[in-house]
């Protein structure tokens, strides 16, 4: 021993990660099953969660892919004051799909492609 830790007293040990075996056996250690208990519910919970959110959120995606595929081909010009169409096919065929006229569909033009896509599925 050096002088410092014969003083004090104080025994050096080196800390050294868990083996996974034991990792999991502490887990099915019968002082854990509580916390193994609160884990799966909390993973339950989780789960009816994510299945809310998707029946709340699934009828709208057909309306984002078509708003999504519309604006694939316009792009915005420098001043933002005018939209550029690349494909006028794409464009007329968005608008008979949504029933939207091109001046209301610019009119809904928001100042992000989060925000138009929103006020054209609110509108």
């Amino acid at each position: 021993m050096n002088g410092a830790s014969s003083k004090t007293g104080v025994q050096v040990v080196s800390s050294q990660k868990r083996k996974r075996e034991e990792s999991s056996d502490l887990i099915l250690d019968e002082n854990n099953t509580d916390e193994l208990i609160r884990i799966k519910k909390k993973c339950l919970d989780l789960e009816k969660r994510v299945e809310v959110l998707e029946s709340a959120l699934m009828p709208y995606s057909d309306h984002l892919n078509m708003v999504e595929n519309m604006f694939d081909g316009i792009v915005e010009d420098t001043n933002h004051d005018r939209v550029v169409v690349n494909d006028d096919k794409k464009m007329s065929d968005s608008n008979n799909e949504l029933n939207i006229s091109s001046e209301i569909l610019s009119e809904l033009k928001q100042d992000s492609s989060t925000t138009t896509a929103r006020a054209i599925v609110k509108y």
